[in-house]
């Protein structure tokens, strides 16, 4: 394999380099994995920018990486490090087959590889949908199989958050399967232990052993996963400053270091945890697009300024179609572009049944590849819910 050497030259470099200040920097814990007897393919949970650093301290074979397609729109920056690590391209909300053909390449010339199976870091805290696509890769692949847990990510690094945490990450495998023990189970057998031995729950360990993960401004743009009030119900009213989360309505709550919620006046908070607050505002949602079908009238659902759209080409171009208002509606997202030199200002609009797929990369930006084969992404200059969006979409493609 072409570069294969440099590669396990720069893995084992950074490893040493990296262990004092994963150990210092984090409270990072980790348990050694057994050495591979043949190329072998690695799972993962993922909930912050320094699981690969965490993760291969356990391996002491090397490993290559499937990493998100943003990496290689980094000009220069994104050439080095393809020189130095190999990295394998995914892009989000496609059906990427390249990615798997990669993959596959890499285990038949005797590499190991390393997916993070969620293909996405958690906003709540719990660990993210599995497609079963994973799976069918494991036995595609006919390599060994190795799940692996991460623990005290997400309060570490919030996808929702602006700043790092210290408080104690913990890594370590949780079992090992042979390839003739997959060959003999189903898909769907193969997905149920991926799903049990990737599964974590955030507030869960913290109920049974509460640590504090200390830092600055800790509720800081906690709007981008919490989008709707529980005291007066509207959407993007919620606001943050410190470790402070407040509506103009007179909410005011505090999160702790130890990721939970309080007030300052002794009442109980209206939920515990943002876990218990996300799954109360998927529930309303439905319930606000019966209420928008009764109205009779076309307004959106939802809608923020702001917004930048880009036109995503071969993966490492990023073309701008300007900057404007997202709403959307029952049937379409709507993009309405700034009058400016460049454009009229005349609306662009995606029928949702004319969208393949849409994800969120990083913490605001949502994609989306529609089935004519082109791919978008939508950045926001302020803080806004991509995640709102994506449930939004989700229930009323399930209704139609």
């Amino acid at each position: 394999m072409k570069g294969y050497a440099r590669h396990k030259i720069v893995y084992r470099t950074i490893r040493i380099i990296l262990i004092p200040y994963l150990r210092f920097r984090f409270g990072y814990r980790y348990r050694k994995a057994p050495a591979f007897a043949h190329p072998t393919l690695v799972l993962s949970n993922h909930n912050t920018d320094w699981d690969p650093m965490f993760l291969s301290q356990s391996f002491s074979q090397h490993l290559y990486f499937v990493a998100s397609e943003h990496m290689f729109r980094w000009g220069l920056l994104s050439k080095f490090i393809v020189f130095l690590a190999m990295p394998i391209a995914r892009a989000k909300a496609t059906n990427d087959s390249r990615t798997v053909k990669q993959i596959l390449r890499n285990l038949n010339a005797g590499a190991s590889v390393c997916v993070f199976a969620e293909g996405n870091r958690s906003f709540n805290g719990v660990t993210s949908d599995i497609p079963i696509s994973i799976a069918k890769l494991v036995r595609q692949s006919k390599a060994a199989l190795v799940t692996y847990r991460l623990t005290g990510g997400y309060l570490t690094q919030p996808r929702w958050g602006r700043t790092i945490r210290r408080g104690q990450v913990e890594g370590g495998p949780v079992n090992t399967y042979e390839p003739e023990d997959l060959a003999r189970m189903t898909d769907e057998e193969v997905h149920d232990l991926i799903k049990r031995d990737l599964y974590v729950n955030a507030y869960a360990d913290q109920s049974r052993l509460p640590i504090s993960f200390s830092g600055n401004r800790l509720a800081e743009h906690l709007q981008t996963v919490l989008y709707l009030c529980p005291k007066c119900g509207r959407h993007s009213s919620l606001s943050t400053i410190g470790d402070t989360l407040y509506c103009d309505c007179g909410l005011s709550l505090r999160y702790t270091p130890f990721g939970f919620f309080e007030t300052t006046t002794g009442e109980a908070p209206p939920f515990s945890t943002i876990l218990e607050w996300d799954q109360w505002q998927t529930s309303v949602l439905k319930e606000q697009i019966v209420d928008v079908d009764s109205q009779g009238e076309e307004r959106p659902i939802t809608s923020d300024l702001h917004q930048a759209l880009s036109l995503i080409h071969k993966r490492e171009a990023a073309i701008s179609q300007g900057e404007g208002k997202l709403s959307l509606y029952r049937n379409r997202l709507e993009f309405q572009p700034m009058v400016n030199a460049v454009n009229s200002g005349e609306p662009m609009i995606f029928l949702l049944n004319s969208i393949s797929a849409i994800a969120v990369h990083g913490q605001m930006d949502i994609v989306f590849s529609m089935i004519d084969g082109r791919y978008f992404e939508l950045g926001s200059s302020t803080p806004r819910s991509a995640t709102k969006y994506m449930e939004l979409i989700r229930i009323l493609s399930i209704k139609e």
